[in-house]
């Protein structure tokens, strides 16, 4: 993170390519690297490598060094060290590394530089290389990177080492890069957009992040060779963002600063999600618009200039920030410092992160800390972890950046406490899953998660009696995860990029029944191959074929649905034949969709397993391609693909039914939230009401009915066994 000129932050990714050309290295540094004068030894762990110099074996001199290891041991690794010399490396300089490696009878072994500080001052951080991978002939590696660690005279250059066998190193080097090398190998890191506001009269500069596509380099920071598809496919693409408090109304300007990468226009403007009806004015290359709401915000600029977009993240005003001086809280100081679980004191219940730049690594939050306040401003490296104790809070405005740490190393949150709750942050550049809360009765509100741009990049989660309301999701894995009874969703915008489910229901272990998903604005789904998960509405089953696995999702509302873009693909619930999946008695009620056409993508509802039941569906008010479904057009307007699909109940418009006559009868109220009555039906009547599948749902004697225990959704009911009509059940 560095800032830039006129209140510009700019997010960097640590660039770090191969070069396959000789790197034109200013000077050397390391001059224990030709292995003529010894300087290194071996960190066995478990392994039982032995280190030696052999003679008249060297790719240039008179000796290389020599490692055997024929165990590696439990830990996987081991380490060779360049102890002998300590280096004095500059933060945010760029240096080139070079060596020469082989191995003689381990084609294939990988060894990975990097750099560690030798400082228990500051908790020894490190920074990982590029991982290279090794044949029978000498071969020279090089790299260019920018140093992202605080400035200090003893960074020692290390390798590991991850398989037994023979390898020979020589010629190693570390030393400035050279400009040409920084300018041909570098993301652009130049701002694209400023963003101020105007709040109870004050013009205010905003500070304007930016996330860049990361490029794709195998073994990078544990980068896998599937990470190739989605950096390969966004490569040159860019997130800038912007974050704020108020209350009342602000006016937002924004004025686009590259050309190159977002050609500006006076027309083709959007400031979405569109169901806020939000107009904007022109003025010269300023765009400005009102907000009278929180919300979080899409700037789009052309046809293409979401390929470098702004998001503008307009928040409540906090209302229940911790005092910093309260003996509850641990205040934590702006510190390159990585924070230890054991710097905490005891009889702490908090902590309290100051605006500024902190590291956590992989945070394992103690037991009985129960808030986590971040304040705004505060960027916080690093994620969050609680295995056991109390529930906790993380809360506040600041910012939590999986930047600096290797891919899939740990989620950005993950809490598996009950009674937790998310509020108000930003997951940042994260890696793995966004936020993951697996206990029960949770609470996620006002959080964004952006820059996550591999795969396993999923959104949020949150487990059984849960609410996640006001929140951004941009993800590259399932954005909405869905997994078990009980839990609410509401106010939430995604932008996904070219994998997983919009909403996902199931990956074949779960059971989750009464759930609502409501008011879901999906800016942009980019999916590009038709997938088993890649679908708006998805539902995966037991892709991965584990035994004993029964799944059912039953009883869920998700309404008011809009794609602001045309998706690919809107339904993808098929889940895997492998075992049983049921998903019944889903009301999808005020739906307006777009899919584009095309031979790539099609819609399905289809039962895999024989014994799987797909039934109880209500399209209601459901808008595809701007056509509305009725019981007579919806397979042919959908293009679905069925498989034991039982035939939905199709309501165009019943949304907007007031008391409904049945014959001579009338129900009301409808919709109806407890108890409904029946005009002109007789003490003695038989009433039966029905789920839409048909099934039974209750019956009673009378001219009223408790409704109250249904579940939100469309009935049919019926008097004295010939009259019928349908009421509607409204959620608490």
């Amino acid at each position: 993170m560095k800032p830039v000129i006129n209140y510009y932050l700019i997010i960097s990714f640590l660039s770090l390519f191969f070069i396959s050309s000789l790197n034109a290295q200013t000077s050397n540094l390391l001059t224990i690297g030709n292995m003529e004068s010894a300087g290194w030894n071996i960190k066995n762990l478990d392994s039982d490598a032995v280190l030696s110099y052999e003679n008249n074996g060297s790719h240039d001199g008179t000796k290389a060094m020599k490692i055997v290891a024929k165990n590696i041991g439990q830990n996987s690794y081991y380490v060779i060290i360049g102890q002998g010399q300590q280096l004095n490396l500059k933060e945010n300089e760029h240096y080139t590394i070079s060596y020469w490696a082989k191995s003689p009878d381990a084609a294939g072994i990988e060894i990975t530089p990097w750099i560690q500080i030798s400082d228990a001052t500051i908790n020894y951080p490190f920074t990982n290389l590029e991982s290279g991978r090794l044949s029978n002939e000498w071969q020279k590696f090089s790299y260019t990177f920018n140093y992202s660690l605080v400035s200090s005279n003893k960074a020692l250059f290390k390798f590991r080492v991850w398989s037994p066998g023979t390898i020979y190193l020589d010629n190693v080097q570390i030393g400035p890069a050279d400009e040409s090398d920084i300018n041909n190998n570098t993301i652009d890191d130049e701002p694209i957009y400023s963003v101020s506001i105007v709040y109870k009269g004050e013009e205010i500069n905003q500070t304007v992040y930016k996330s860049n596509c990361p490029i794709y380099k195998l073994g990078y920071m544990n980068m896998q060779s599937k990470d190739e598809i989605p950096l390969t496919l966004f490569k040159g693409r860019s997130i800038s963002w912007t974050d704020f408090s108020f209350d009342d109304n602000v006016k937002v300007k924004v004025k686009v600063l590259n050309e190159n990468k977002v050609p500006y226009v006076n027309e083709n403007i959007r400031i979405l999600p569109s169901r806020y009806n939000i107009d904007y004015k022109i003025d010269g290359n300023e765009i400005s618009f009102n907000l009278t709401q929180a919300g979080q915000f899409s700037v789009e600029i052309g046809d293409d200039g979401y390929k470098n977009g702004l998001m503008i993240f307009a928040n409540p005003t906090e209302t229940n920030i911790p005092d910093e001086n309260s003996p509850d809280y641990f205040v934590v100081e702006p510190s390159n410092n990585i924070l230890n679980a054991s710097n905490i004191p005891s009889g702490k219940k908090g902590i309290f992160f100051k605006k500024g730049g902190h590291n956590i690594d992989v945070f394992t939050i103690p037991s009985e800390i129960e808030y986590i306040y971040m304040a705004d401003s505060a960027w916080v490296y690093g994620a969050f972890l609680k295995l056991e104790g109390k529930g906790v809070k993380i809360f506040g405005r600041g910012i939590l950046s999986q930047e600096k740490m290797n891919y899939r190393v740990a989620h950005g949150i993950d809490i598996r406490v009950d009674n937790s709750g998310v509020e108000g942050i930003t997951v940042a550049d994260f890696k793995h899953f966004a936020i993951r809360l697996m206990g029960t009765n949770n609470e996620i509100s006002w959080v964004k998660t952006i820059g996550g741009w591999v795969y396993n990049c999923d959104g949020i989660t949150a487990y059984a009696n849960s609410t996640v309301k006001n929140c951004f999701i941009w993800a590259n894995d399932d954005a909405i995860k869905v997994y078990l009874n009980n839990i609410h969703w509401s106010d939430i915008s995604v932008w996904l990029l070219n994998n997983g489910g919009v909403i996902q229901t199931s990956w074949g272990r779960t059971q989750a029944l009464n759930c609502s998903i409501k008011r879901v604005d999906i800016l942009r789904a980019e999916w590009v191959k038709a997938g088993f998960n890649a679908a708006l509405l998805s539902c995966v089953g037991n892709r991965y074929q584990e035994p004993d696995r029964f799944s059912e999702q039953k009883d869920w509302l998700i309404e008011d649905v809009v794609t602001e873009n045309p998706v690919p693909i809107i339904f993808g619930i098929n889940p895997d034949s492998y075992s049983i999946n049921h998903v019944r008695n889903f009301t999808l009620r005020n739906w307006n969709v777009k899919m584009s056409v095309g031979p790539v993508f099609q819609n399905r509802i289809k039962a895999g397993n024989p014994n799987t039941i797909i039934d109880g569906f209500v399209f209601d008010n459901f808008v595809f391609n701007d056509i509305l479904l009725t019981q007579e057009n919806w397979l042919e307007v959908l293009n679905l693909d069925t498989g034991r699909f039982k035939t939905p109940v199709v309501l165009s418009g019943v949304n907007k039914i007031t008391n409904q006559e049945i014959r001579k009868f009338k129900v009301y109220p409808n919709p109806v939230k407890d108890i409904l009555y029946i005009d002109n039906a007789q003490p003695n009547s038989a009433i039966t009401v029905y789920y839409t599948n048909a099934v039974l749902a209750l019956q009673t004697i009378g001219n009223r009915i408790d409704v109250s225990r249904l579940h939100a959704g469309y009935y049919l009911i019926k008097v004295d066994g010939n009259k019928s009509g349908i009421f509607c059940k409204k959620g608490d």
